[in-house]
């Protein structure tokens, strides 16, 4: 298992920027506050004492692999449709997905997999939210040889805010963990910026989203990994273009049909 305040540690280390840029105020903030947790968290995303549960054992036998990661209720269901043309259940309250959603084809050796959102769902019992934690890192620990993209959905609009909350309040934020977490399993992350319709200025909500990940401004040397979509316009083809170099670069050009 792969402890928070291991890949804490390494985060600044495994990062390298081809671009240096003064850091923001906001960065220094939220950097300064990871770096005291390093000395006081000793817990990962796995929460605390929730043994694993059977929820994802009905995983298809495919070598192949993207997964959608994120906060509950960023359009991961929306997207998961616009992947792959299949309608998944989606709705406005936090939670609708808790368990993974597999897509797969029967001549293919590949699938799609939108995993259960994490963190606040509203009328969701804690137990139930830290067994879905316990359980997305079981899942990436287990098949991260077998997944090509770690999908990391967020929402846009509110990330910046929410992050920066949880930083202020001394936690760590579960996107930022999530995107460390990948990178230590071995699964490069993709960002997906989901809600672009609902921003005003779009190349300095990227800045800032790449601000708090550890990646320097601006957004755009990252285009490799950061994709600005709108899942409910069908606007995903900057997440489509990540996805193929991904494939290119694992030399499975035999998938690029899936995200063309």
């Amino acid at each position: 298992m792969i402890w928070l305040s291991d890949w804490l540690c390494g985060l600044a280390g495994s990062i390298h920027p081809p671009t240096l840029t003064k850091p923001t105020a906001s960065r220094v903030r939220v950097a300064g506050t990871l770096t005291a947790l390093r000395a006081t968290h000793d817990a990962p995303f796995k929460p605390r004492n929730h043994p694993r549960t059977d929820m994802f054992e009905d995983r298809p036998d495919r070598d192949a692999e993207v997964v959608l990661v994120g906060r509950s209720n960023v359009g991961k269901s929306t997207l998961m449709r616009e992947l792959t043309g299949h309608d998944f259940s989606t709705g406005g309250k936090p939670g609708v997905t808790r368990q993974p959603n597999h897509f797969d084809w029967a001549s293919e050796d590949f699938m799609f997999t939108d995993l259960p959102g994490f963190g606040f769902m509203s009328g969701v019992e804690e137990e139930h939210r830290e067994a879905i934690k316990t359980n997305i890192v079981h899942y990436l620990e287990e098949n991260a040889e077998h997944i090509l993209a770690g999908v990391v959905v967020m929402d846009g609009k509110a990330a910046v805010d929410i992050i920066d909350r949880h930083a202020e309040r001394g936690n760590v934020p579960h996107d930022v963990e999530m995107f460390g977490f990948l990178q230590d399993v071995g699964v490069e992350p993709i960002v997906a910026v989901n809600k672009t319709d609902k921003i005003d200025d779009l190349d300095e909500r990227l800045d800032e989203i790449c601000d708090r990940l550890g990646l320097y401004p601006p957004w755009q040397q990252w285009s490799d990994r950061v994709a600005p979509i709108c899942a409910k316009r069908g606007d995903i083809e900057a997440l489509e273009e990540c996805l193929r170099t991904r494939f290119h670069e694992h030399n499975r050009d035999d998938l690029l049909k899936f995200v063309s």
